[in-house]
């Protein structure tokens, strides 16, 4: 799902332009089916807004673009701070000390 938010933090796109800019960023392309589920989901949680359709899609279907909402936006915050957190953690010399 991060991958997917920011591949249009900068510009809406349609499922090619996503797989396309996924590539780009060097990220392992998911398996069709799944990457369209975690496109529905992600509309149905707000993160994404489906845009006006252009052209023609799959067979009889109209081909969707997307764009992330405010809620996206957020979430992709969210998680690139916590994905910096874990790198800091990995890439520091030191082991964190356990609670006691």
């Amino acid at each position: 799902m991060f991958e997917i938010l920011l591949t249009l933090r900068d510009e809406a796109g349609d499922a090619d332009a996503i797989l396309s800019r996924m590539g780009s960023l060097g990220t392992k392309t998911p398996p069709i089916a799944s990457f369209y589920r975690s496109l529905k989901r992600a509309s149905d949680d707000s993160l994404l807004d489906v845009l006006d359709p252009m052209g023609e899609g799959a067979p009889g279907r109209p081909r969707q673009r997307y764009a992330i909402t405010r809620a996206g936006r957020h979430a992709l915050r969210a998680e690139a701070v916590r994905l910096r957190r874990l790198s800091e953690l990995a890439l520091s010399p030191k082991r964190p000390e356990s609670g006691q």
